[in-house]
């Protein structure tokens, strides 16, 4: 614990090299993907909570909740094997590369098409960083707009004849 305080977290058994120079050469992915994660997270998942809110116990509603349960009690190391699987090459579809940050070809993009191919790197990976997060979320956003929505300033607003969407 001593070096830990120190900031000497040893040797990689597997390279040899220094694990703070392996963790400090990894961490700007870390970042990224900690970045992208709490976007999707933060405004996807308010989005999705008050539009299930607007209209709750319909069909949107009851399919969204269904979905999000089912993708919340999936653990993200089946998640990932099974979008490895579906749409990485596995069996199936071959849309997503595996492994690495960008493509061979990646220097001679502009940057725009640097920015599109990593984007592309992202996509099944962030996938899984964000699914968990998600599913809490909205059902947050979404009991919280509910809960908000039976209060009495909602109804005064709509008696005075307000439209549902400057009361949303």
């Amino acid at each position: 614990l001593g070096r830990i305080v120190q900031l000497d977290f040893g040797r990689s058994f597997v390279s040899g090299e220094s694990a703070l120079d392996i963790i400090l050469h990894r961490f700007p992915v870390s970042l990224q993907f900690g970045i992208i994660t709490i976007l999707i997270t933060t405004f996807g998942s308010a989005l999705l909570g008050i539009s299930m809110a607007k209209r709750p116990n319909y069909i949107f509603d009851s399919v969204s909740k269904f979905t999000l349960m089912a993708l919340s009690s999936l653990p993200p190391f089946v998640l990932a094997l099974l979008l490895l699987v579906f749409f990485s090459g596995g069996r199936f579809l071959d849309w997503f590369p595996i492994g690495y940050l960008h493509s061979d070809n990646y220097a001679e993009l502009d940057g725009w098409g640097q920015f599109l191919d990593r984007a592309h790197h992202f996509i099944l990976p962030g996938i899984c960083y964000v699914v968990g997060s998600f599913a809490e979320y909205a059902f947050l956003s979404r009991n919280s707009m509910l809960a908000e929505l039976s209060k009495d300033y909602i109804r005064t607003a709509r008696a005075k004849g307000l439209s549902n969407r400057i009361v949303y």
